[in-house]
Parts: structure tokens; C-alpha cells; sequence
């Protein structure tokens, strides 16, 4: 019977509220490939490596773009002085 035809069949029916204290975390999953059948200290030197290299390019990349960042101010003054 549908609530709909309980209610017109002059019934009421209630619902359970959802249980709210069941786990909502999953069992994790296998570990990523490249993880597969390493040891830990593997890993890690692993990701120190990604870390410098990521770390090493960010350097690079924030040079850059202070480099860009004095041209603007020094074209800014220049641009205000003609003014």
C-alpha cells in the first residue's frame, strides 16, 4: 500500500527517520598503482623528490613573475610622470 492509498483509505502511516548514527566513512579503497609493493620509506623519498622538483619550479615561476611585477611598477611611474 502506497502512502497515497493509505491516506485515502482514511489510514495514516509513519516513517522511521534514517538512522543518523550509522559510519559514513567507506573502507579506503587499494592504494594507487605506483604505491603498489612499496615500502614506506620508498614513498617518501618519492614525494620529497615530486617536492623539491614542484618547489623548485615555483621559485622559478615567482621570479618570473616578481620580475613582471617590478617592469609594471617601474612602467607605472613612468606613465604617472608624463601626467
Amino acid at each position: 500500500m502506497t502512502a497515497t492509498s493509505a491516506a485515502s483509505a482514511g489510514t495514516t502511516s509513519t516513517t522511521q527517520p534514517a538512522n543518523t548514527t550509522a559510519a559514513t566513512t567507506a573502507a579506503p579503497g587499494p592504494p594507487p598503482s605506483m604505491l603498489q609493493g612499496k615500502t614506506i620509506d620508498e614513498i617518501i623519498v618519492r614525494w620529497n623528490n615530486e617536492l623539491e622538483t614542484q618547489v623548485k619550479q615555483f621559485h622559478r615561476m615567482a621570479n618570473e613573475v616578481a620580475l613582471w611585477d617590478r617592469t609594471l611598477m617601474e612602467n607605472s611611474e613612468k606613465v604617472g610622470g608624463r601626467h
